[in-house]
């Protein structure tokens, strides 16, 4: 099996030892030297497993980009106020604008497991709202 995540392989190394260690404990069919050698091996699995760990970005950490996509619609969506009382048009393309980072924050806060992709999704999917929600009040205006 190929693995692409070192941390899950690594994971999945020391579930299989923790495995073999519990059967042959259970079946007496290993030495005092092999088991004290499979635990030996489960000790150094444990310890790889503590050191990637340790150097997975925190939550805090995978947020910020999000976080700042919001901080850049905030001052978008004040510039929008501002182009819309000068210019209704100018509003409603500066809107188009600021919904692409608003959909990028909220898609990446959101859904934690894969969140560049929900990211990318709510960046594509709130502009697409706002463009429905203009086609629909065309007529109205």
């Amino acid at each position: 099996m190929s693995y692409r995540d070192p941390l899950q392989a690594s994971l999945d190394r020391l579930d299989a030892l923790q495995r073999e260690l519990d059967q042959r404990v259970q079946q007496d069919a290993a030495t005092e030297t092999e088991l004290t050698q499979l635990r030996e091996n489960l000790r150094v699995a444990r310890k790889e497993v503590d050191r990637l760990r340790s150097q997975l970005p925190s939550a805090k950490q995978a947020r910020k980009p999000f976080q700042a996509s919001l901080l850049i619609f905030v001052g978008l969506a004040l510039a929008t106020a501002v182009a819309g009382y000068h210019s209704e048009s100018a509003g409603v393309r500066m809107s188009y604008v600021a919904s692409a980072p608003l959909g990028f924050g909220i898609g990446g806060l959101l859904w934690s497991k894969h969140r560049w992709l929900s990211a990318a999704i709510g960046a594509g999917l709130v502009p697409a709202l706002v463009a429905i929600f203009y086609q629909g009040i065309w007529p109205s205006l």
